[in-house]
């Protein structure tokens, strides 16, 4: 088992032709999920860092 993340729409011709030659080398394929890309613009002062007290638990 393996798992395949790429940035493409699943309406784009090229990601259909992507995983049309993956389910020819595999016996079971499954879409996980696609979403939207977040098209909000990055600002000088915005940051997206995680820091260890984020993913600590009280």
């Amino acid at each position: 088992m393996f798992y395949i993340d790429f940035q493409a729409s699943l309406a784009e011709p090229r990601a259909q032709n992507a995983l049309a030659e993956v389910q020819e080398y595999t016996s079971f394929l499954r879409v996980l999920g696609s979403y939207p890309m977040d098209m909000t613009p990055m600002t000088a002062g915005s940051s997206s860092t995680i820091t260890s007290s984020d993913t600590t638990s009280s």
